[in-house]
């Protein structure tokens, strides 16, 4: 599942079993005020991966899941540390992971490059010239 708003109150509905075993992608609420996700997507999330530690602060989705203790900030790991082997993540069948974004635009960068790349290696795609 994947949200992409700027709303203020949770898009998602506040169903635990909805999101067992899912991957969640937040990439909409970037403000403290801007939240996403319900209380019921913590549930089973063992680990949450951020694009920056901004988000501790940034995003409602994290914040108040941290403040509420829905979720506990050694449970947070940024996406630079799971890359990087700092830190590795598993997961179960049953356990939700989720993916908060606040928008660091270098790793749009980097994954869009990446796409490309593996588009261009196997012949995918469209060329789009402006």
């Amino acid at each position: 599942m994947i949200t992409a708003t700027t709303s203020s109150e949770p898009v998602l509905p506040d169903e635990p079993g909805l999101f067992v075993g899912k991957h969640i992608v937040g990439i909409g609420s970037y403000k403290p005020e801007m939240r996403e996700f319900p209380k019921a997507l913590y549930t089973h999330v063992r680990t949450m991966a951020v694009d920056t530690d901004y988000a501790l602060v940034e995003s409602g989705d994290v914040k108040v899941a941290l403040e509420k203790g829905w979720i506990q900030k050694d449970q947070i790991v940024t996406l630079g540390k799971i890359i990087s082997g700092k830190v590795h993540v598993t997961c179960g069948k049953e356990e939700t992971t989720v993916f908060k974004s606040v928008g660091m635009a270098l790793f749009d960068l980097i994954v869009s490059g990446f796409i490309y790349r593996r588009a261009v290696a196997k012949g995918i795609g469209r060329e789009v010239v402006f």
